[in-house]
């Protein structure tokens, strides 16, 4: 798993939640991209996300927003049979420490490895995120 999450990570922004995903169909300004997803030293980055953003349909955005709202997969994760890892972002303001401090307490043997990255922990630090994989993977066959 990487900067992700099993339980919403704004459940509490119920009454908000229509609102949200109706303002989401405008497409994202490259200061929000920066803010809360690519950092603000990504330049290239930041522009290829908004690219990717653009080229999907507005209402397929909104209506991903909408399940991050209503998602829940506590018990899925709790089942899994198999070790997993958790690649964090350390200036993650989407997907903060709140929610890793969540996902360890369903599975408490969840191997979490921080990075020194925004939310785009896999395009932000790819070789970071691939050495952390690879180790992860070696542990398992020792």
């Amino acid at each position: 798993m990487a900067a992700s999450f099993v339980k919403s990570p704004v459940g509490s922004w119920g009454p908000l939640r229509r609102p949200i995903a109706a303002l989401l169909r405008i497409r994202p300004p490259l200061w929000a991209i920066r803010m809360f997803l690519t950092g603000s030293n990504a330049r290239e980055l930041t522009e290829q996300t908004s690219t990717a953003i653009r080229s999907v349909q507005r209402r397929v955005v909104a209506s991903r927003v909408e399940q991050v709202f209503s998602v829940d997969a506590t018990r899925e994760l709790q089942e899994c049979p198999v070790p997993i890892l958790y690649l964090a972002g350390k200036r993650d303001r989407l997907v903060g420490a709140r929610v890793t401090r969540r996902l360890r307490s369903a599975r408490p043997e969840l191997r979490v490895v921080t990075l020194d990255a925004p939310h785009l922990v896999l395009q932000s630090r790819p070789e970071e995120a691939a050495a952390a994989v690879v180790e992860f993977v070696e542990s398992l066959a020792r």
